[in-house]
């Protein structure tokens, strides 16, 4: 092997090395993550913004990570993130999401809709878990 490769070689792991360290971060619920949350004690539904909902309200739900949740009670869940909720009247719920940007869940009739506040509104299904093969 050259000096050249041996001296890549070594950089490259030196640079893997380093954006490892990088990516340790505090655990989940710990006070330098306090958006972070543990599981709920118990199970919530699984929603999910209904596929034919308007191509705005899909997009701005999957870049705010809520085109599929958890809502237990009046909590939502996405991913290990629990939102902080608001009780709001004529909505199930309610949440601010980053940049200013807030969400209610209203329930009308049987079917629940995403709000957000700059106007979209997105109906949600019952998430299904696809079915093994």
């Amino acid at each position: 092997m050259s000096a050249a490769s041996t001296l890549a070689l070594r950089l490259t792991a030196a640079a893997l090395l380093l954006a490892l360290a990088a990516c340790g971060g505090s655990a989940p619920g710990d006070a330098a993550n306090p958006s972070a949350a543990s599981m709920p004690t118990s199970r919530g539904e699984v929603w999910r913004v209904d596929p034919a909902a308007p191509p705005d309200a899909q997009v701005l739900a999957f870049l705010n990570g809520v085109q599929r949740f958890v809502l237990k009670d009046d909590e939502i869940y996405t991913a290990t993130t629990r939102l902080e909720t608001a009780k709001a009247e004529g909505a199930v719920t309610s949440a601010r999401l980053a940049g200013g940007l807030a969400l209610r869940i209203e329930a009308q009739g049987a079917q629940p809709i995403l709000v957000f506040s700059s106007g979209q509104r997105a109906p949600l299904r019952k998430y299904e878990a696809p079915k093994e093969k």
